[in-house]
């Protein structure tokens, strides 16, 4: 599979006999060869020319949030740590560490509640931004992003598109 990027700044993408399999303007795919979706797809991504689909999303499921900190692109948590999590509230090591260094009790015991319990997270939300704040800033600098709300943005912007 190959991936090209012409004068027009249109993607194509090829397989290695020169079919063309879809054709990308931005977040617009327009698939010649409907059979290979998911392919076309995983290649963009490995060569990292894969468009930003999401931009500024403001909120996102459970699933999304949880998933979203196991996948390679932040592994803060393992595939086990976001099971548990996500099926039964079970909060991973890093969270509760987290959560822990919250000095108010009843505070700390409305974190700890939302974290388990929560069906969807939104950006704005007190809990959400002070997330940052409380991992160690050793975990925090290697996510994708230039500061903390940047940061946070782009691990919401990926979520979403879980």
């Amino acid at each position: 599979m190959r991936i090209t990027q012409r004068q027009d700044n249109w993607l194509d993408v090829e397989l290695s006999d020169g079919e063309t399999l879809a054709t990308l303007e931005g977040p617009g795919v327009f698939v010649v060869n409907p059979m290979p979706g998911l392919l076309v797809w995983d290649a963009l991504v490995a060569s990292g020319k894969a468009p930003n689909i999401v931009d500024n999303a403001q909120q996102v499921s459970d699933t999304q949030f949880i998933q979203a900190l196991a996948e390679d692109n932040y592994a803060l948590i393992s595939w086990q740590e976001a099971q548990d999590w996500g099926a039964q509230g079970i909060l991973p090591k890093l969270l509760v560490t987290a959560l822990d260094k919250i000095p108010d009790t009843a505070t700390r015991n409305r974190a700890y509640m939302k974290a388990r319990s929560a069906k969807s997270y939104i950006y704005s939300d007190k809990w959400v931004q002070s997330i940052l704040v409380l991992l160690p800033q050793d975990v925090v600098a290697k996510m994708p992003g230039t500061d903390a709300q940047d940061k946070l943005q782009q691990l919401f912007n990926f979520a979403a598109t879980l």
